[in-house]
């Protein structure tokens, strides 16, 4: 009788002991396996030239609902004038504010008269948890992406993990245009890449850095907010 019950006793700490050990096991799981959660910056732009930016103050300028605030020139494309993709910082001005991104295409004619084409979410989530390539086939008439990028005010410690993490990559170069998000692992920027060919190939890119090292590289189709 007694060895039946020492039995048991033992057979019950056992269990308890293999459900703590399952329970830490989904904890780490669950844990390892939790959103990474991005907060986006409130601040910061590069400088955008002085036509642009003529043309995204005119288009915007009876614009209600939300504060527009242009953080970066991305790309340009000719037409019958020209067509400037924005990227650019949105701001509710309800009692509550909210901020997000969006991505603001503005038609410049050919006599100057600006106006909002479209106004389209920037999701950065789409970007920081996987790598995307560069598969789109550049045709006459498209979107191109900006050259270069002027004076970008990026904070310095997210800048130095930046190029501390980028410093060792090969086959191309990315130049920060702003620094678009934070999290409590690293930051996600919007970078102007350019491959180390001889013919320059420029496109944007979403890099993201995660304990001073390069965690995903993903390519953003500029087409996608001009439909």
């Amino acid at each position: 009788m007694k060895k039946r019950i020492l039995t048991l006793v033992l057979l019950l700490v056992l269990a308890i002991g293999l459900t703590g050990c399952a329970k830490k096991d989904e904890d780490k799981k669950k844990k390892d396996t939790k959103k990474t959660e991005w907060k986006l910056v409130t601040d910061g732009s590069t400088t955008i030239s002085k036509k642009a930016l003529t043309a995204f103050n005119s288009a915007t300028k009876k614009f209600t609902g939300s504060k527009l605030e242009p953080i970066a020139l991305l790309g340009t494309q000719v037409v019958s004038g020209k067509n400037y993709v924005f990227l650019v910082r949105s701001t509710t001005t309800t009692e509550k504010a909210e901020t997000s991104l969006k991505v603001v295409i503005v038609y410049n004619s050919l006599k100057d008269k600006a106006s909002i084409k479209s106004i389209t979410d920037f999701d950065i989530n789409k970007y920081v948890d996987k790598k995307i390539e560069n598969e789109a086939k550049e045709a006459d008439g498209a979107i191109t992406a900006v050259t270069k990028v002027n004076d970008a005010v990026i904070e310095e410690k997210a800048l130095a993990s930046f190029n501390k993490a980028t410093e060792t990559l090969t086959g191309a170069t990315y130049t920060p245009i702003s620094l678009i998000a934070t999290s409590d692992k690293g930051y996600s920027f919007i970078t102007l890449g350019n491959t180390a060919t001889a013919e320059a190939n420029y496109s944007i890119n979403v890099v993201t850095i995660e304990k001073d090292k390069v965690k995903t590289i993903a390519y953003v189709d500029l087409a996608d907010f001009n439909e």
